[in-house]
């Protein structure tokens, strides 16, 4: 431990702090290369470190590099190794550093993204399913084990009858092509195809052929391959392989053979229809539907997308960063640029998209200082060749273990303001106004949106709510009405919608990450919401659907309670208000008797309980019960140590 916090104090005195940086956005235009030649008029500036956008291979033509398709590489449209190796040499020339920017919530999928397409030939069977977020069970069972790609420019029966979907063949592998765009053909599903060829070469080969043979025996492999819904691992491991060597036999055949180049044609000829006669299409229509994909019209993404994207970009897939093995895959690079010196710091790009930010950004600090211990004599990581990645850890060996060891104990000084960690992090987090950046995140702040949220206030209309809110709404909507519909009660679809669309607009930070810590702001958030806008017993049904998903139902239903109590408490005031006038009010009971003994213990003695009113109390409550009902409220968080002090629920 004395070792691992020695190397530690060493990389935080020694690691730089920046002192004026300049972004530099890079794309095809403006490559490593350019950058380069400026580096010197940018440290006659006074720039201190070069802040670069995302450098690893992105989709063809970005111009942003924020759709990232390979962790592993360096995006060759930018120069690559080479080119990047020269820009480092000339920062370095001009003690300059490099803040690189790091997108780990997310990657561009598409025929750039080889993690992608291998989920899209696979299915859940692939190597990379886990690594992103996708429904394999989603509510619509035709999507069942299937990604939907919603890509097409019309419905799915309109471009297929169209002749826009047209199966190829490119490099002994089956795709499908829709413009720019490339789909794979899953393994098994290939017979289909391969049938065709069949067909056709009876004409051209006799059956004792050697060519029409070893067509017969690949078609005979496909069929003994496991299928995709497989799930042990020594099966998994077979039709990856088996696939493989498939695939170079027939690539092969087709090479050396005219006559299965001819039937392959002819097949695809068959299967890609003609325009005017939709029942030509119904060969391709069935092997689109027996793939690991469903395509469909770009609209639907919305309401039937079962994938997380970031936001609501389709070609952006939301990746699964807290596994230890997509953190390795995504960030080996990195850590070998860090570990080299030739990066200085990280700019993490959306945190709030990760799911658990805290845990992420620690294990940075601590990936990070594995790899500078393998540089260290007598190290355990050394004499395995310098490999700090994903095999050490998994073995816990000492250094692993007290690397960890040490990172939590040093988060404890770090949250508490004593301290820094041993690489540079800053992150794209946009702070509400009241919001502070959470202290266990193992960071060196934020890249300065707090200043950018004021400043641009002043051109902002809020216009815009009406047109995002909706979409995400129905997403949450979605997702709980599984778990509702075991429930005895009848929720109704307007009800979920009118609480899942109320509530978070109370919530204080931009983001919960729901923890054991933060889960009393969303309670907080409720009893806000429900204070502001209280409207009689209907409202109150809104927020039951919580109940279902909450990790603490306890806590909930102790809120629920106190919700009940202060209705009770603007049923008292009502009933007092429409006495003094002289008018008559309902008899109405109270939601349960369990709430209203809960109101009693709150309220001041002499109030009435229990009765409800004919006023629906939406606005203009006198002050008097509105601060009767924030004393309520107070107090019954003060009981469950939900708040902590009566500012937190001030009631507007």
């Amino acid at each position: 431990m004395h070792t691992i916090d020695t190397v530690a104090q060493e990389l935080i005195a020694r690691r730089r702090l920046p002192r004026a940086t300049y972004r530099i956005q890079f794309h095809p235009g403006f490559t490593l290369t350019d950058a380069t030649a400026i580096v010197a008029y940018l440290h006659d500036l006074g720039v201190s470190e070069a802040y670069a956008s995302p450098l690893f291979t992105a989709r063809a033509g970005s111009t942003h590099g924020y759709d990232v398709c390979d962790y592993g590489q360096l995006s060759p449209a930018l120069g690559g190794e080479e080119a990047f190796a020269d820009f480092s040499k000339a920062l370095r020339a001009h003690d300059m550093g490099l803040i690189l920017d790091m997108v780990p919530n997310h990657m561009g999928i598409g025929n750039g993204n080889p993690w992608w397409m291998d989920v899209l030939e696979h299915g859940p069977s692939s190597s990379y399913a886990t690594f992103f977020d996708i429904d394999w069970e989603p509510v619509k069972q035709q999507l069942a084990g299937k990604v939907l790609l919603p890509i097409l420019g019309d419905q799915y029966g309109v471009v297929l009858e169209n002749g826009e979907l047209q199966l190829d063949i490119d490099e002994g592998a089956f795709i499908v092509r829709y413009y720019e765009t490339w789909l794979p053909v899953a393994p098994r599903t290939a017979q289909q195809v391969l049938d065709g060829i069949r067909e056709q070469i009876v004409e051209l080969l006799p059956e004792d052929d050697a060519e029409r043979q070893e067509l017969e025996s690949i078609n005979t492999a496909l069929s003994y391959l496991p299928a995709r819904d497989e799930t042990d691992p020594e099966r998994l491991a077979e039709r990856r392989r088996e696939s493989g060597v498939i695939r170079r036999r027939f690539a092969a055949l087709y090479e050396r053979s005219a006559d299965v180049r001819a039937a392959t044609a002819a097949t695809l000829l068959l299967f890609n229809g003609s325009v005017g006669d939709p029942r030509s299409f119904d060969r391709l229509d069935s092997l689109l539907q027996a793939q690991p994909y469903r395509l469909a019209f770009w609209r639907v993404a919305a309401e039937e997308i079962n994938y997380r994207r970031f936001f609501d970009i389709n070609d952006l897939a939301a990746v699964r960063v807290e596994l230890p093995e997509v953190f390795e895959k995504t960030h080996e690079l990195v850590f070998r640029l860090a570990t080299e010196g030739v990066v200085s710091g990280l700019r993490i790009d959306h945190p709030d998209g990760l799911w658990d930010p805290p845990a992420y950004f620690r294990q940075l600090q601590e990936r990070y200082l594995l790899a500078q211990l393998a540089h260290q004599p007598n190290s355990t990581l050394a004499h395995n060749g310098g490999a700090a990645g994903s095999a050490a850890m998994a073995e816990l060996d000492v250094e692993a273990a007290a690397v960890r060891a040490w990172a939590l104990q040093h988060a404890e000084h770090t949250a508490a303001g004593e301290g820094s960690w041993p690489l540079y992090v800053v992150v794209e987090k946009i702070l509400s106004e009241s919001e502070p950046l959470p202290p266990d995140w193992a960071v060196d702040g934020t890249t300065g949106y707090d200043f950018l949220n004021l400043a641009n206030g002043v051109f902002m209309t809020r216009s815009i709510s009406r047109l995002s809110t909706p979409s995400i709404v129905a997403l949450c909507t979605r997702r709980i009405r599984r778990r509702c519909r075991r429930s005895r009660c009848l929720y109704i679809r307007r009800s979920r919608r009118l609480g899942m669309g109320r509530w978070p607009a109370r919530l204080p930070p931009f983001r919960t990450n729901l923890s054991a810590s933060t889960r009393r702001t969303v309670a907080i958030a409720i009893l806000r919401c429900v204070a502001s806008r209280m409207r009689g017993p209907q409202l109150l049904s809104s927020y039951r659907f919580i109940a279902l998903i909450s990790p603490i139902p306890i806590l909930f239903r102790s809120a629920m309670c106190a919700l009940c109590s202060m209705q009770c408490v603007l049923r008292a005031a009502c009933t007092r208000a429409s006495r003094a006038r002289g008018s008559r009010s309902c008899a109405t009971p109270c939601c349960c008797a369990t709430c209203t003994n809960s109101a009693k213990k709150i309220a001041r003695p002499g109030s009435m309980w229990g009765c409800g009113c004919n006023r629906s109390p939406a606005r203009g409550w006198p002050r008097a019960s509105r601060t009767r009902l924030s004393t309520a409220t107070i107090a019954w968080c003060r009981s469950t140590r939900l708040a902590g002090t009566p500012s937190n629920l001030a009631c507007p």
